[in-house]
């Protein structure tokens, strides 16, 4: 029962990927996301299918960061995307990563 309890949450986290992600809800239209960090290059994302994104952010350093995500879709001639992208406004946020933690020290049992 352990190694089956094992093999499924490694299964689980290997479907799943690094992560974490930066999520958001459907909107329809959008085809693009871009990302815009303080001191980090813009990150450009396709939609996903159903318009939310899923952005991983696990390469952002440990600190609190300022951002902005922008949802954009793509311009059309004769209904085919073109690389222009329409942006809309920005929702800015705080990213805010905890530092590098350390393992728990001095564990032990003790009757309370």
């Amino acid at each position: 029962m352990k190694l089956l309890l094992t093999l499924l949450i490694l299964t689980a986290t290997a479907a799943w990927g690094a992560g974490p992600y930066l999520v958001c809800d459907p909107q329809d239209g959008v085809t693009d996301y871009k990302l815009v960090c303080l001191n980090l290059p813009e990150q450009f994302h396709p939609a996903q299918p159903d318009g939310s994104t899923k952005i991983d952010i696990s390469g952002i350093e440990s600190a609190s960061t300022q951002c902005e995500l922008f949802a954009g879709a793509a311009y059309t001639i004769d209904g085919q995307p073109q690389e222009a992208i329409e942006w809309g406004p920005s929702v800015p946020f705080v990213l805010g990563r905890p530092a590098e933690l350390q393992s728990p020290t001095n564990i032990g049992l003790r009757n309370e």
